[in-house]
């Protein structure tokens, strides 16, 4: 039995062959390629991010690159006492620049690229609480979404000083969304959703200060919002019912990193980072919804070769 190509593995197989395609032309047409690869732990997991860019010409270059967060985190529903949460979640970030181009200007390098972005995430919720009698229920969903992704670029080198800045946007996405949920025995039947719609945007930015080359500070801001239709609670003349319902998230990241940078030569490095990260979830669909703040520490691995 053949199992259907969704969009998302349609695309995600076209992104796979085009990877393929720009690491067989390193050695037929590329004067030289980067790679780089870096991980850190979060909490319940670990997230790794490698890529790669080929450099056609002085000018022109592509690259492609990709990051896989895995999570597993055990805790309380909010308003429920001694209940059970267990979330485990994957998020893929995919981004691939068909063609970048870059020039010099005086002491400034400055480019600006153009290609396509991917970014699933897979949830399981399950667990239980107590609502008059106790209740087990499961929420797993796949939500992926794809969209023209532009990018920009700007560096320069005053010694000992280099500064580095890289600007991600998707103006918008094509969304789609898979759900199955179920709460017993409060509503008698489980529901599903699969749904497509097209809105939001995401903008990524990233700082690097290099000082005396083995001192690095890093920034790095990231900006998401999600228009999405869910299948929530809710309840009707016959009891509790699964209702979908607009969901309006904007979501905000920022991280800072101290980065201790050991030179391999020829190009080569590996540099091992330490730093915080503040995160914002913005329910705007909600009017009595407060946004929610987090923060913890990071520590990361980078090799560049």
């Amino acid at each position: 039995m053949r199992t259907a190509l969704t969009p998302a593995r349609l695309t995600g197989r076209i992104l796979a062959r085009l990877f393929l395609l720009l690491v067989a032309g390193t050695g037929v047409f590329a004067q030289n390629a980067d790679f780089s690869f870096s991980s850190f732990p979060v909490e319940g997991g670990a997230r790794n991010a490698a890529g790669v860019r080929l450099h056609w010409s002085d000018s022109f270059s592509s690259s492609f690159s990709g990051s896989v967060e895995n999570t597993a985190l055990a805790s309380e529903l909010d308003g429920f006492p001694d209940s059970l949460l267990y979330t485990e979640q994957r998020t893929i970030d995919l981004d691939l620049q068909l063609l970048t181009y870059a020039r010099r200007l005086g002491q400034l390098n400055v480019g600006i690229g153009a290609g396509g972005a991917l970014n699933q995430q897979e949830v399981l919720e399950r667990g239980n609480f107590i609502f008059n009698v106790p209740q087990v229920f499961r929420n797993q969903y796949t939500a992926t979404r794809i969209g023209p992704l532009i990018a920009g670029e700007l560096s320069a080198r005053i010694h000992p000083v280099s500064i580095s800045y890289r600007t991600e946007i998707v103006p918008q996405y094509i969304f789609m969304l898979a759900q199955d949920i179920e709460i017993s025995p409060l509503v008698a039947d489980g529901s599903s959703l699969d749904t497509q719609a097209s809105g939001g945007f995401a903008w990524d930015q990233n700082v690097r200060i290099n000082l005396w080359t083995h001192v690095e500070i890093e920034l790095d801001y990231g900006l998401d919002r999600l228009q999405l239709e869910v299948l929530g609670l809710g309840n009707d003349e016959s009891g509790f019912v699964f209702e979908p319902g607009e969901l309006n998230v904007l979501l905000q990241t920022f991280r800072l990193f101290g980065n201790a940078i050991v030179p391999m030569g020829s190009g080569n490095r590996i540099s091992v980072g330490a730093g915080y990260e503040w995160k914002t979830t913005d329910l705007q669909s909600s009017q009595d919804s407060d946004p929610t703040r987090s923060g913890r520490w990071l520590w990361k691995v980078e090799l560049g070769w």
